[in-house]
């Protein structure tokens, strides 16, 4: 029984490495929406302040700018191995080369006015940016989400078995499941 038990409680702590793994997951995948949310924010942002000039749109744009920087930082330095990580690579790149799309468009607002920097919103290079930034999160999140479940499973599967040897006779003490 002692050989059991002891085993039993080598399993209750991969359960909890398991479910600590589950939280760092899903503690990671809210940083990788966040950013996202905040991109998708500083797009509306940026064409209001073009359009109306309002420099509480501009400041607001900056906020979420340097917010986004600092996610993506955390994005980048927090990675640990939860899933491939060319996906993170290409999410903070692509997120990176927007951020300095933007910043080129409120310079050239500032140095060669509000047509110029329209003209710069209005071109292939600046959707298609948008779009890679998109599809990088979707695999990003997509793959995140496979790996949580997974990790799930085996929650599961663990709980199951010790259900088994407690109903089974086998396990007396259900504190250790």
């Amino acid at each position: 029984n002692y050989v059991i038990e002891n085993n039993v409680l080598e399993s209750v702590k991969d359960h909890s490495a398991q479910t600590d793994s589950v939280i760092r997951h899903q503690q990671y995948l809210q940083v990788v929406e966040k950013t996202m949310f905040l991109v998708t924010q500083n797009e509306q942002l940026l064409e209001d302040y073009l359009l109306t000039g309002d420099a509480v749109k501009k400041e607001q744009f900056e906020k979420n700018t340097n917010a986004i920087e600092q996610n993506l930082a955390e994005v980048k330095n927090s990675y640990d191995g939860y899933i491939p990580k060319y996906l993170v690579n290409v999410f903070v790149h692509k997120t990176t080369n927007r951020i300095n799309l933007n910043k080129e468009i409120i310079a050239a607002y500032n140095t060669e006015g509000r047509e110029k920097a329209l003209e710069m919103t209005d071109g292939f290079l600046y959707t298609a940016s948008f779009k890679e930034i998109t599809r990088g999160e979707r695999e990003l999140v997509q793959a995140l989400g496979t790996k949580i479940e997974q990790l799930n499973k085996q929650i599961h599967l663990q709980k199951r078995r010790c259900w088994f040897l407690i109903n089974a006779g086998i396990l007396f003490r259900s504190s250790l499941c």
